[in-house]
């Protein structure tokens, strides 16, 4: 039988993702990671082998390296990788715009929120608008309040912000947007029992 090799992803970081996504040290969070049709382990095991005693190094990181011996040693890594069919995927998240993603996550949630159709949250384009929205009206540092509630598991805390945003909702634009922020945003403060629970573990 033709065995199917089959398809793995290799990833690391760069920086740290922390808690502390408003740090003007660390504002951009970078993943990259390779995408390959086999296992690349036993592919580059001997580059990496012959360059951590090169170095007399028990492990290559980047930062011990320094960036002219990481580019001789990724010359090589591709090099070997010639030998499979893969690719490289590069992102990179600016990290405060998790504070108003997360808070789409957590009161916008159609499943926990009925007043959100499931359109707006399970639909990729609709909860990027929302998240969008909601960046554009955390203005004034309620994205970093609104962090701090979540972070501390505080429901009042973060049901004082939906009760700011509501009020600043009928600013939206597009009609069929603020309808939809400011019903989701009034169900949260109407009911703010089913945001009892440990939101910093979602």
């Amino acid at each position: 039988l033709l065995v199917k090799p089959g398809a793995y992803v290799y990833a690391d970081e760069s920086g740290n993702s922390g808690r502390d996504i408003f740090s003007e040290q660390s504002p951009i969070y970078y993943q990259g990671a390779i995408f390959s049709v086999g296992k690349i382990d036993e592919i580059v095991a001997p580059v990496i082998q012959q360059y951590c005693e090169k170095y007399n190094l028990e492990r290559l990181h980047g930062y011990d390296l320094g960036e002219a011996k990481v580019n001789e040693v990724c010359v090589e890594l591709l090099k070997a990788l010639n030998a499979i069919p893969w690719k490289f995927h590069y992102t990179t998240i600016e990290k405060r715009y998790i504070a108003p993603t997360k808070f789409v996550d957590t009161v916008f949630d159609c499943y926990d929120n009925p007043a959100v159709h499931p359109l707006w949250y399970t639909t990729e384009l609709f909860r990027h608008t929302l998240c969008i929205l909601i960046d554009d009206m955390m203005e004034g540092g309620l994205d970093k309040d609104f962090w701090h509630f979540y972070l501390a598991d505080d429901v009042d805390g973060l049901i004082e912000i939906c009760k700011i945003l509501v009020k600043r909702a009928p600013h939206i634009f597009d009609k069929r947007a603020c309808e939809v922020v400011s019903d989701g945003l009034a169900y949260a403060i109407e009911n703010p029992y089913i945001y009892y629970f440990n939101i910093s573990q979602r």
